[in-house]
């Protein structure tokens, strides 16, 4: 039995005559705070400070667990209805060597290692390589198999189809499905990442860090429903609030001190453009519609694109945007096979050819911009765009500073462009 120095404050513990067994106390950051073997027939109470405590009981082949929370000045009583079997196996002896008493203190000699089921205890200090791996209390080594699952704190690596950490991870966590119930100070690598903290390294399809922490999470969707320090990137960014980082990527949900906005703005090519801004001020991602009335084809008046920009502050009430948009068109183009004149040598009209047309802008917009008050700003700058379109319907824009036609199917535009952005 171990003992420890009485707390000041204090509360007792009461051991129901029924339990019999050897007895592991630990409290919630897995602190030891008392090991015991007890008999059946008589009660036992133990002092200890107020607070919650996680109870392990090895019974024979089977292994129990009981929670339980005390309170200052308060009495509890545990009996063996409070406990659920979490293992059973079969316990390694040697009758002729080992007391019976000698083999309830080992938990490394009570240990079932068959290589496709292994379940050790505590103190076992060598690699789990199985089908099944599971570690009760503590482990700090490798597991290898297809199921692996630590009830408490693991410092080494887990590699499985999927793996389990009841308490806290030191190292790194590698798999198709991987759940850490405390906090993550490593890697999770796999399909589906699951950690109640981070303070490490997320990559896989789906990464979640349920209350936040600090770290770096790269997959196609990423949650954080509390604080985030760090970064996300992915496809889909989800996080209540960040802190000293920034979400990237194509859909980013801030839901606290996040960016938001619509804006109405004309450019070189279209006289009505229509964005919606989502993220934060670091960077954000634009989903655009482009209108040009004054277009012949119909095909091309109007285009969808998106981009992405940053708004860097410039004192109070000044800001600097750049942005990067694209624009995208496509349609069917009448295509006269008489490209000067609409009739043949004959005077005839031409038959035609209607031919699938293209036409793609990637513009550097330089926006300087004003604050008006906490929602309405004016910006207004320069642009640099590339065009490429199919051969046979170039894109000529409205105005421009400077147009360079580089080949049939490409040119260079630098333009200005101006607009009214609403922020919510």
């Amino acid at each position: 039995m171990i003992i420890f120095t009485l707390p000041a404050a204090q509360a007792n513990l009461i051991l129901h005559e029924d339990l019999s067994g050897r007895i592991s106390i630990r409290d919630n950051i897995d602190f030891l705070a008392a090991e015991l073997s007890k008999t059946s027939g008589n009660t036992l109470t133990l002092v200890l400070e107020p607070g919650e405590y996680r109870v392990l009981l090895e019974r024979g082949e089977n292994f129990y667990r009981a929670e339980i929370t005390l309170f200052e000045n308060g009495t509890s009583t545990l009996s063996m209805a409070d406990f659920q079997m979490i293992a059973s196996g079969v316990r390694r002896r040697d009758s002729e060597t080992e007391s019976g008493t000698e083999s309830e203190r080992s938990p490394s000699r009570n240990s079932l290692y068959t290589f496709f089921f292994n379940l050790v205890g505590e103190d076992f200090r060598f690699p789990l390589v199985g089908f099944v791996n599971i570690a009760l209390g503590n482990f700090n080594n490798f597991q290898a198999g297809f199921v692996n699952w630590n009830t408490r704190n693991l410092t080494g690596v887990q590699a499985a189809y999927v793996n389990t950490i009841g308490g806290d991870l030191s190292g790194v966590q590698a798999g198709f499905v991987n759940t850490v119930a405390g906090t993550t100070d490593g890697l999770q690598a796999g399909f589906v990442n699951t950690a109640r903290s981070l303070d490490g390294f997320q990559a896989g399809f789906v990464n979640t860090a349920i209350n936040g922490g600090m770290g770096f999470q790269v997959g196609f969707v990423n949650i954080s429903p509390q604080v985030l320090r760090g970064v996300q990137l992915g496809f889909v960014n989800y996080v209540d609030s960040i802190e000293d980082g920034v979400p990237i990527g194509f859909i980013s949900i801030v839901r606290k001190g996040g960016y938001r906005a619509v804006e109405n703005s004309f450019s070189e090519f279209y006289p009505l453009i229509l964005s919606f801004k989502l993220g934060v001020d670091r960077f954000y991602t634009s989903f655009n519609w482009g209108f040009n009335p004054f277009k012949e084809d119909q095909y091309n008046r109007s285009a969808y694109g998106w981009g992405f920009g940053s708004i860097i502050p410039i004192g109070n009430s000044f800001f600097f945007n750049p942005e990067f948009i694209i624009f995208n068109t496509q349609g069917y183009f009448y295509h006269y096979e008489d490209q000067d004149e609409d009739e043949n040598e004959n005077g005839e009209i031409s038959d035609g050819l209607y031919i699938w047309q293209y036409s793609s802008s990637y513009s550097m917009v330089f926006n300087f911009g004003y604050n008006i008050n906490r929602n309405f700003s004016i910006m207004a700058g320069p642009s640099l765009t590339w065009l490429n379109y199919s051969r046979h319907a170039p894109m000529k824009p409205l105005f421009s500073l400077l147009h360079h036609d580089i080949s049939d199917e490409s040119s260079i535009v630098i333009g200005l462009r101006a607009g009214l952005r609403l922020r919510f």
